[in-house]
Formats: structure tokens, sequence, C-alpha cells
């Protein structure tokens, strides 16, 4: 759907509300199949801005302390 309405309309601005609203649902429903988890990736990542280039650094302040995160790379969610 994401592709379509970036094919036809060519409307930059519409297509990132429709990730914006893919993701929204995505909070509170689940997507039933493989292949639908599958196409939702594909029109997430597919057009529009790059939403997997964030370079920012997550910043956790526990009992006024901030802990940094490790400098690593490794993508398993520990900091």
């Amino acid at each position: 759907m994401i592709e379509a309405f970036d094919e036809v309309l060519g409307d930059a601005k519409t297509v990132e509300e429709c990730k914006v609203w893919l993701l929204k649902q995505k909070q509170t429903q689940d997507w039933k199949t493989t292949k639908a988890t599958a196409d939702a990736v594909y029109g997430l990542i597919l057009r529009g801005a790059d939403l997997l280039a964030s370079d920012a650094v997550v910043e956790v302040q526990l009992g006024g302390k901030i802990r940094p995160a490790r400098d690593d790379r490794s993508g398993d969610g520990v900091l």
C-alpha cells in the first residue's frame, strides 16, 4: 500500500504518514503471518527516510546517575 501511494501520488509526506500509521497499528495489533510481517517491513524500509540510519546513542539515567551504553553495536539490547 505504501509503495502504491509512492508510485501513484509521488507524495513523500503521505508516504511518511503511512509509515507512522503502520507502526502505530503494530503497537496494538499483530501481523498474523510471516508474509504480512515481511510486507510491512518492506513498506517501511523501501521508500522515504532511512529509518535505520540513526546514530543516536541511548542514555539511561538511573538513581540520578547517567549509565553509559556499551561501546559496541551488537544489537542485543543490553546497555
